[in-house]
């Protein structure tokens, strides 16, 4: 499982951040994504931003959910990714 955290801006200015999370779906890869805090914590009533999406690569399904974000928000850009939550030793 992996995680990317991506930072977005509607034209209004709002500004967002997100927890795109890739993991093993049998001989599939799926993604989710769900609101988060800038720090990447999670929000207590946080709900998925779109159904999941899958991809044969972690890269394909991780693009399909990064499209969604785009539609949605003009500006979207990676904030970092990692293999855990921002906050853990791993």
């Amino acid at each position: 499982m992996s995680n990317h955290f991506y930072g977005a801006a509607d034209q209004a200015g709002r500004r967002g951040y997100f927890r795109i999370t890739v993991e093993p779906h049998g001989d599939h890869h799926r993604a989710t994504c769900v609101p988060v805090r800038a720090d990447g914590t999670e929000l207590a009533d946080a709900q998925a931003v779109a159904p999941a999406f899958y991809g044969v690569s972690p890269e394909q399904a991780l693009r399909r959910m990064v499209q969604v974000l785009e539609n949605t928000f003009g500006d979207v850009e990676a904030v970092s990714a990692e293999r855990s939550r921002p906050n853990s030793e791993s």
